[in-house]
């Protein structure tokens, strides 16, 4: 039987994901772009309290169903301190119960990951399979590198839309380019050609962090293209950690680096250590230390997005405020379901984005 795959789109980190499993032999089915119907799909499939990334990557996959896939990767699987840790569970007892027939693959960092490939395809080997795990993580960085070039120069483009066509064309180039070596110098040709932008002189920028639980803050129609409005609104946005932090996170023998070596993610623990000394899963942790740290580094304020019903980032909300006053630092919190409308969203942002401009400027 051939094995067609499919996983939720997260972001644009499909491309990456896609990649990885077109190297170790499947067949790749992507699911259509988010949508409504996706998210209409979701709701009618899952549980009325699931969160919002939920009942958007289960309607990913349905979609996906429907085109002929019968294989799901997905992260996540019984082990993690999150709900994430149970969708793939919840995924295969829905699908299975409505009719779905599809087998289920664990996507992360651990032996059952290999264990599970090996399963579907005997003849591969060890090399081929690390080298195509090298090579996805690599994509992702070079998805983060689009990603952080358009966020820098939208807000000051000369002329309207480059960004956004330079954004397209390199990920139509990312999806192409073949070989270690060529995927590993990516990230710099797209800081190369993001550099070629004619810029404009914007004496109203203001620099925004953005943060929070990890899955809205990179998919883009969950959180009604926060990013592209604060760029029209003349918002630098700096992001927090990306995808591929996220993922290479699930690897134990960094979890030790990142305790006792003064890497950036133990420098936002420690930061929060006085707010929350205590790790209650999700990005809590990271939401608050990484708040403080944006305040530290001369960001001008911190938008933290997260799902209704995250139970982590609850937590943060509560604590944020606090963050805010001891720090100096504007934060506002936005809470997404399916029911969150475009307009209010935007009313808050646009908000909040003249409350910085207005305290920049002494009032």
């Amino acid at each position: 039987m051939s094995r067609r795959i499919t996983f939720p789109h997260a972001g644009d980190y499909h491309l990456a994901i896609g990649h990885l499993f077109r190297k170790l032999g499947y067949e790749v089915i992507i699911a259509p772009k988010t949508s409504q119907r996706a998210l209409d799909l979701g709701e009618k499939f899952a549980p009325e309290q699931a969160c919002l990334p939920f009942k958007l990557t289960l309607g990913n996959l349905i979609e996906a169903i429907e085109e002929g896939a019968n294989v799901v990767a997905m992260v996540g699987g019984r082990t993690g301190m999150c709900r994430l840790a149970f969708y793939s569970e919840l995924y295969k007892k829905i699908l299975t119960e409505n009719g779905f027939e599809v087998e289920f693959v664990p996507l992360k960092l651990k032996k059952e990951f290999w264990l599970a490939v090996k399963n579907h395809l005997p003849e591969l080997k060890p090399a081929t399979f690390l080298l195509a795990l090298i090579e996805m993580l690599l994509k992702m960085r070079g998805l983060e590198a689009i990603r952080s070039g358009y966020l820098d120069h939208h807000p000051r483009e000369a002329s309207p839309g480059a960004c956004h066509r330079l954004v397209q064309q390199m990920k139509v180039e990312l999806q192409e380019v073949e070989g270690f070596w060529e995927i590993l110098g990516f990230p710099k040709k797209v800081r190369r050609e993001f550099k070629k932008i004619p810029l404009r002189e914007n004496p109203d920028l203001i620099t925004v962090g953005y943060l929070g639980e990890f899955f809205m803050t990179i998919d883009q129609f969950g959180t009604h293209r926060i990013e592209e409005y604060l760029g029209a609104l003349g918002v630098r946005v700096v992001p927090a950690d990306g995808f591929s932090d996220f993922f290479i996170g699930s690897f134990k023998l960094l979890k030790v680096f990142d305790r006792f070596l003064p890497t950036h993610k133990h420098q936002v623990h420690k930061l929060a250590k006085p707010f929350l000394n205590l790790v209650i899963g999700g990005h809590a942790v990271e939401s608050i230390g990484q708040s403080i740290w944006f305040a530290k580094n001369g960001i001008d304020g911190v938008i933290h997005v997260y799902p209704f019903g995250c139970m982590p980032e609850i937590v943060a909300t509560s604590i944020l405020p606090t963050v805010s006053e001891a720090h100096e630092i504007p934060i506002l919190s936005l809470c997404f379901d399916e029911q969150t409308g475009e307009a209010g969203i935007r009313t808050r942002v646009e908000a909040f984005v003249d409350m910085i401009r207005r305290k920049k400027a002494g009032y």
